[in-house]
């Protein structure tokens, strides 16, 4: 069987490349590049990835049914072989996507852009409530105590918390330390193939590249905390070491990127809702954790003055 792709990230290589499959799932497959970089196989329905190719996979269709773990995968001339499988798939139509984050024109100021962001705040409050959303921050919160983790995971429960007040102050003065000595004791905690101290790194990367308007000044604070989040991801699992280090370059999936463009255009009450379940039904707890990152990033670079974390509970 021969895939054409749809599309693919621009991250990945589009005609040579080798590795092994890392996992397979129902919906995804990872494959372990040679150069200690990820792909990420996706059907046509699910949404863009930096480093993920989609497929017009026929329904019903099940990566399970066709892959398996150490299989070796090689592309040449931009058609994927894995070896000991009959699945093939044709890099060769599949347009570009990036999520370009930093082109984003975010004036939170702005009316409009300023009622979108409450609009995705408030989204994010509802879904955390127990007739709605699955993610359950107290008990996530638990969970990692149990566990014998760091109770770090708290701001997901007050994200009004102390260390989130040190990361916005840091931020916004553009003291990497500062900013790192909150972000990096965050890297691997939670369960989950993405854990949600990771996500919620990742949301709030997404946000400061969302924000940071080419200024200077930001680019190289963003530079330098990228490095520090590089060297933290050592610390967590493989999928997630890799997204990790997408995001450091503002590199993230589509549904968190839609936001973000979504939020600075100001676009509508209803989409927004819209645009906001999208990225918060990812996952058990990944796609929340990382929406509360991205809105607390994206108003990171503002003072105190002009903060708009005010939220209902």
């Amino acid at each position: 069987m021969r895939l054409p792709a749809i599309s693919a990230g621009h991250l990945v290589a589009n005609r040579y490349f080798s590795g092994v499959i890392h996992s397979v799932f129902r919906r995804a497959c990872n494959i372990s590049l040679n150069n200690d970089a990820f792909i990420t196989l996706l059907p046509a329905s699910s949404a863009n990835l930096p480093q993920g190719i989609r497929l017009a996979t026929p329904p019903g269709f099940s990566f399970t049914d066709h892959l398996q773990q150490d299989q070796p995968v090689g592309c040449r001339a931009g058609v994927i072989r894995i070896g000991g499988s009959n699945l093939s798939i044709d890099l060769r139509p599949a347009s570009r996507w990036q999520a370009d984050l930093a082109r984003l024109s975010f004036d939170l100021e702005q009316p409009d852009t300023g009622r979108a962001w409450h609009v995705a705040w408030q989204e994010l409050w509802d879904y955390r409530q127990p007739e709605r959303g699955a993610f359950k921050p107290e008990r996530l919160l638990l969970q990692s105590q149990a566990a014998g983790r760091s109770s770090k995971l708290r701001f997901l429960v007050d994200p009004l918390s102390a260390e989130i007040l040190t990361l916005l102050k840091g931020t916004h003065q553009l003291q990497v330390d500062q900013a790192a000595m909150v972000l990096e004791p965050l890297v691997g905690l939670g369960p989950g193939l993405t854990p949600a101290g990771d996500d919620f790194i990742i949301g709030y990367l997404a946000g400061l590249w969302s924000a940071v308007g080419f200024d200077p000044a930001r680019l190289q604070f963003l530079s330098a905390l990228g490095i520090r989040i590089d060297r933290a991801a050592a610390a967590t699992n493989d999928i997630s070491r890799a997204y990790l280090r997408c995001a450091t370059a503002g590199d993230v999936s589509e549904t968190l990127a839609a936001l973000a463009r979504a939020i600075a255009q100001g676009q509508d009450p209803a989409r927004l809702r819209q645009v906001s379940r999208s990225a918060l039904e990812i996952g058990d707890t990944s796609g929340a954790a990382a929406v509360l990152g991205l809105l607390i990033g994206i108003t990171a670079f503002l003072g105190e003055d002009k903060r708009w974390l005010q939220y209902k509970k």
